[in-house]
């Protein structure tokens, strides 16, 4: 960085050189001052000690830009890393919201068909138990009867015997309980 001290307007140009700071995105940083006629005269009026109080605050300032300019980059350089991972953290977090919502819908897709699956299995159910119902009662009056036709003829059965055999079915010995075995009369309990 090269400091100019520029007095124009019928002044000569005196030129102090300092250090230059390091380029800064491509463009070196060159501050210079130029001076106007009433500040020229200030300076012209400053003593050598006053003028080497000014150069000392003006390479004291410089310094101070230099250290800046030098931080800068680094930080800079810290901040863009921080910057792209945000950046690639949201990203990433747009891009699995849209796959949560891709995988809701989907969801929310299944969970219908599977109400209308439901829904239909739900009929059929009652379907099925109504059937069930008109089932139970065609066999209970199947059972019943075939129940009352056996009785019926086990009835007329028994009339028979009494009637061709003169055997009375109303005496003691008749038990339903029992039946013969080998032989035996035995109890079939």
């Amino acid at each position: 960085m090269a400091l100019e001290i520029d007095t124009t307007d019928e002044c000569d140009h005196s030129t102090q050189p300092f250090p230059t700071i390091p380029v800064m995105n491509g463009h070196p940083m060159r501050p210079s001052y130029r001076l106007a006629l009433d500040e020229k005269a200030l300076v012209d009026g400053l003593s050598k000690r006053e003028w080497l109080d000014v150069a000392f605050k003006f390479n004291t300032r410089d310094t101070l830009l230099k250290l800046q300019a030098s931080t800068m980059p680094e930080e800079h350089v810290e901040y863009a890393k921080k910057l792209s991972t945000v950046d690639n953290m949201n990203k990433n977090a747009i891009d699995y919201d849209h796959e949560l919502q891709r995988k809701n819908n989907d969801l929310s897709l299944d969970c219908q068909k599977l109400k209308m699956v439901v829904e239909e299995l739900t009929a059929q159910n009652v379907e099925i138990t109504q059937q069930k119902g008109v089932l139970v009662t065609q066999l209970e009056e199947v059972h019943s009867e075939v129940f009352n036709e056996y009785q019926a003829e086990f009835d007329k059965t028994f009339r028979q015997i009494t009637f061709f055999y003169k055997i009375p079915l109303d005496e003691s010995n008749f038990n339903i309980f029992r039946d013969i075995y080998r032989g035996d009369l035995v109890n079939i309990q």
